[in-house]
């Protein structure tokens, strides 16, 4: 006999009783000037046994039934979604109960906005706490961040770190040494540790795929969207000034990836702004 897929279990669940595939919710449909509105229904968890009986999950159910309403909703990376967007959140959450978490000056999705702009009459009233701490990045590399902070964001206040690595940022040219040389003695000086190589230059996998080979999980390359979020031992930043030419918000992200660690690498001449806070 085949085993049930996860469709065919929803598809049973729902068999006799729409109900019951809503765990217990209502859901009712009514007439508004000749047309069918489905009213959006409260999620519930009467029937959580039933579930892993059946071994269908709430995401599963909640895929499959798009017109359920959440009790609270947290989003990350907030500061990138649009107005249409944040209706539809706030369409499926219960009574508005929302955490919101994100960084004004990472925005890469459009122009660096407070959350005021950015929500706009969307979500109501709301409390917006900011944070104060850095916790992820030491003093030395926190000084660099605050720096291009004033250029992306001017208005907006940095965070003060709570420690110290005792590694100050610096600059290398390529007429110092390669950027495979460079990689080299950041994986060298992290140990087990992990390093990021964060640029714009589609050349840079190619250039380091013998030490890609070499360095396994310990060595990742990535845009600078593509390294939001994460945080690494070692950041070597590539290009600092294609990367802020093209995407102020997108080099603010590259310079506050790194735990302990962080360097730049460039051909082209650094911005002036970094020049004075790397020279101090």
């Amino acid at each position: 006999m085949a085993e049930d897929t996860s469709d065919d279990r929803l598809a049973h669940l729902g068999e006799d009783n729409l109900e019951s595939a809503q765990m217990g919710t209502s859901h009712t449909g009514v007439s508004r000037g000749g047309e069918d509105v489905t009213d959006e229904s409260e999620l519930g968890l009467q029937r959580v046994d039933q579930l892993t009986e059946e071994g269908a999950t709430v995401v599963d159910l909640a895929g499959d039934q798009q017109f359920w309403r959440f009790g609270h909703v947290i989003v990350d990376e907030a500061q990138e979604l649009s107005p249409m967007q944040w209706r539809m959140i706030k369409r499926r959450t219960q009574g508005g109960s929302i955490t919101i978490v994100g960084d004004v000056a990472q925005r890469s999705s459009g122009p660096v906005q407070p959350w005021a702009e950015l929500l706009g009459d969307t979500m109501g009233d709301y409390v917006e706490a900011g944070l104060s701490i850095n916790y992820r990045s030491p003093s030395e590399i926190n000084d660099i961040a605050a720096a291009v902070l004033a250029e992306v964001a001017p208005g907006l206040s940095p965070a003060e770190s709570i420690r110290s690595s005792g590694f100050q940022p610096d600059a290398v040219s390529s007429s110092q040494m390669s950027i495979v040389d460079l990689v080299e003695l950041e994986l060298s000086a992290v140990g087990e540790g992990t390093v990021a190589v964060v640029g714009f230059d589609t050349r840079l996998r190619s250039r380091l795929d013998s030490v890609l080979a070499r360095s396994g999980s310990g060595l990742v390359v990535l845009s600078p969207d593509e390294s939001k979020g994460l945080e690494f031992d070692s950041v070597v930043v590539v290009e600092p000034a294609e990367i802020f030419d093209r995407s102020p918000a997108g080099f603010y992200v590259a310079c506050t990836r790194s735990t302990n660690r962080l360097r730049f690498f460039h051909e082209r001449p650094l911005p002036s702004f970094l020049v004075d806070v790397i020279a101090g």
